[in-house]
């Protein structure tokens, strides 16, 4: 599940911050680098292509970039 900080409300009660240490929001300190990104393995994605690791490819119909929301 993605969990935007500063936009989503009911943050994780198990969240990690981007040092990797367990997070508390009511702390008061971001949970996330001022300049932080985001990537994620292809095979995170449930509907993935079985075919994925098909050495003679597979049809490609979109292209996704994720980055800061600023």
């Amino acid at each position: 599940t993605v969990w935007w900080e500063g936009l989503d409300k009911n943050p994780p009660t198990d969240a990690l911050n981007w040092k990797g240490e367990p997070w508390d929001p009511a702390s008061g300190v971001p949970g996330a680098h001022p300049n932080s990104r985001f990537t994620s393995p292809a095979v995170n994605c449930p509907c993935i292509s079985s075919e994925f690791e098909n050495p003679q490819g597979v049809p490609i119909s979109a292209i996704v970039f994720g980055g800061r929301r600023a």
